[in-house]
Parts: structure tokens; sequence; C-alpha cells
């Protein structure tokens, strides 16, 4: 039976890393190691993009009260490092089996990643203690936190890619094997005022986002599984300014539709080329929206040179009814004649130029 310390953290992580990419039943039997060798991997495990992301959890039962805060601290931590490494060395050495998700569905994890280990102490007495500790056999760090500091962090953060910015944004400045005295929230402010120049969002900047984001998973929850999990994965590529960048270009194709008006200038290019490009469409019928939609797409990715893109259209079908779709290409660049001499067209010589690089800045209103 799980603690209530285990339930309570997976419940943090699936809410903010998605029921997709979380796992937390991970007992199995390796095929490499004689019948009845029973292993585990850590509490929970999120797997994602190029990250696993391994969680220790430790809670204060009754049998530790004739110790101090201090004494179960370091006992616990040590035990949960040796832990944390042991799960390395099973993701390294055994053949693991394939995992079920947060969602109910069956997928490996990745044996090969950035591997980042954190203890989460369940323990409300826990006030100061050490946020970042030496292990050499991890990468030479494995990040603290208490459930409460943990908690408000991913309330903050909101998002994927902020959450991983701001733990490698944690071992820059706090310093290893010492307490710190500095409130978590602190930290988090200041992480925030560092990269967007503020720490004080709009709660609903991320409504649009969010609502689009609910309209896929539904949308898809029974259909294509595999290009569902892609393209999930492609938004937990953006932080808050590729939040706003999206939101902003969503926004304006939903109007032009409801205008009947066709459009194909907004779009997304990151500074990164490994990562997803994004255009958006609109259209004033669905009469073969999605034919349209993907050789709209080759076009934009031969001429901005993205290896993957989403494109997403708005429309209203034959019934009037108001419609999204998407299309999600993946595909490395190279020459194409054809399509070469359509990017030299006169309607499309000018499109999509000069390119609109995400710099990772909001944008202003």
């Amino acid at each position: 039976m799980k603690e209530q310390s285990e339930i309570d953290t997976a419940q943090i992580v699936k809410d903010f890393f998605l029921g997709e990419f979380s796992f937390d039943e991970l007992k199995y039997d390796p095929e490499n190691l004689p019948k009845g060798s029973r292993k585990e991997l850590a509490d929970v495990v999120v797997d994602y993009g190029n990250n696993v992301i391994a969680f220790q959890i430790k809670g204060r039962g009754n049998f530790d009260n004739g110790t101090s805060e201090d004494e179960w601290v370091k006992k616990y931590t040590d035990r949960a490092k040796n832990q944390l490494v042991d799960t390395y060395n099973q993701f390294q050495n055994n053949v693991v089996p394939p995992f079920v998700n947060g969602r109910g569905d069956r997928y490996e994890l990745k044996k090969h990643g950035i591997y980042t280990g954190i203890i989460i102490l369940y323990n409300e007495r826990v006030q100061e203690y050490k946020k970042v500790l030496n292990c050499r056999r991890l990468n030479g760090i494995v990040h603290c936190f208490t459930y409460k500091d943990f908690k408000n962090c991913c309330e903050k953060l909101v998002l994927p890619k902020d959450i991983m910015e701001y733990i490698a944004y944690r071992e820059k400045y706090v310093e290893m094997d010492r307490i710190c005295k500095e409130e978590e929230s602190d930290l988090v402010d200041r992480f925030l005022i560092e990269k967007y120049g503020t720490n004080n969002f709009d709660p609903d900047e991320l409504y649009i986002f969010r609502w689009f984001l609910n309209n896929y998973k539904d949308k898809l929850e029974n259909g294509n599984r595999k290009q569902y999990r892609e393209i999930i994965e492609v938004f937990l590529e953006l932080d808050r300014a590729g939040v706003d960048a999206f939101s902003r270009r969503l926004g304006k194709i939903i109007s032009l539709a409801k205008k009947s008006i066709n459009s194909d200038n907004s779009y997304i290019v990151p500074g990164n080329r490994e990562l997803s490009s994004f255009l958006f469409l609109s259209a004033d019928s669905g009469n073969k929206i999605i034919e349209y939609a993907e050789k709209m797409t080759y076009l934009f990715m031969y001429k901005t040179k993205p290896h993957k893109c989403l494109t997403v259209v708005a429309y209203f079908d034959e019934i009037e009814t108001f419609r999204l779709d998407w299309v999600f290409i993946e595909l490395p660049w190279e020459y194409d004649g054809k399509l070469e001499e359509m990017c030299n067209l006169p309607e499309f010589r000018k499109l999509w130029n000069p390119q609109l690089i995400l710099t990772g800045k909001i944008e202003n209103h």
C-alpha cells in the first residue's frame, strides 16, 4: 500500500508534468535476472523529451519519534540518495519493461537521457535543510525539497520547461551540502525576475493555452495515442514566453476564422531549430482542410528549416460548427526542387519572412 506522502507527491507530478509522462507503479521482474528478483525504481519517475526525473519520497513515521529533525533529515536523505543511485543503475543495467503512465497507457522509459534525482521530504517540521546535495555517483548533484516547497515551486512556475530550468538555476545559486536559509519561494521569485523581468503574472494568462491543450487531449483521447503523446511533448518545450506567443497567435486565428477570413502569416520559429516550430492558419470553410494544412506545413518547413512543426488551423465546418484541427510533421530538411519552385512563387516569396524568432521574452501587450 502506498504512503500518503507518495500519493500526494505523485499527484503534483501528474498535475504539472502531465499524466502522459509520469509513472508511479514501478515494480518489475527484470528479464536479465533470475526469477523472483523483483525490483522497484524510484517512487515516481517523469520521462519526457530527453529528461528522466526520479523522485524518492520520505515521510516521517511514528517509529522516528526518538530522533531530532536534523538526524531524521540526514538519515533519510542519505537513504534516498542511495535509492536514486540504484534507480539510475537499474536504468543502465537491467531490462526494464514498459510501465503504465498516469493516463493508463503503457510506455517504455528511455534508457539514456538527462537523469535528475529529487528527494521530497514529507515532513512539515523541517524548515531549514540542505537543498542541493553532493552525489558523485549521479552527475555530482541530487536536489532536495520539502513537500511544501516543491508544491509551491510547481504552482509558481507552472510549466515543465520552467521547472527544469529552475532546477538548473538552483544548482548554480544554492551552495552544495550547506543548509540554505533562503526561502524556496524567494529563490523562485529571483529566477522568474531574472528570466522574465517580473514574478507577477496574471493567473488567467495561460487560459487560452490550457483551453487548447484540454480541447486537444479530449479530442484525441481515443485516437492516435502515439501522435497524441508526440504533440503533447511539443507543448512541454514551451516556457511562459513560448506560451504567450502561442496563445496570442491562437487567439488571432480563432478571431479571423469567426469572421471567415483566411490567414497564413502567423507562426513561431524557435532559435534552436531542434525544437518545434508552429504555424497558425485560419480558413473560411472546412473543405479539404487537412490537405490544405499539410501543404502549407511542408512549404513552411521547407522555407524556415525546422525539424518539427505543429500547424493549428481554425475554421467552421459544413454544419457551421467551429473547429480546431492540427497537423504535426517531423522531417529533416533537404533540398526539394518542387518545394523550392513553390517557395519562389509571388504568393509565397514574402510569406514567413522575415522569420519571427522566439527569443524567450514575453511579448508586449
